[in-house]
């Protein structure tokens, strides 16, 4: 879980940064339709 924790904190500073700096609607554009894989867990 750890790692994609890493990656989802990594995306969502990324994408206030450009909220702040280009505006929310272009953040929303390019972040909004981003997937973050999941791996497989072992039941």
């Amino acid at each position: 879980e750890t790692p994609i924790v890493n990656e989802v904190i990594y995306l969502v500073n990324d994408a206030i940064e450009m909220s702040l700096k280009q505006g929310v609607e272009k953040a929303m554009s390019l972040y909004n339709s981003r997937s973050i894989p999941v791996p497989e867990t072992a039941e």
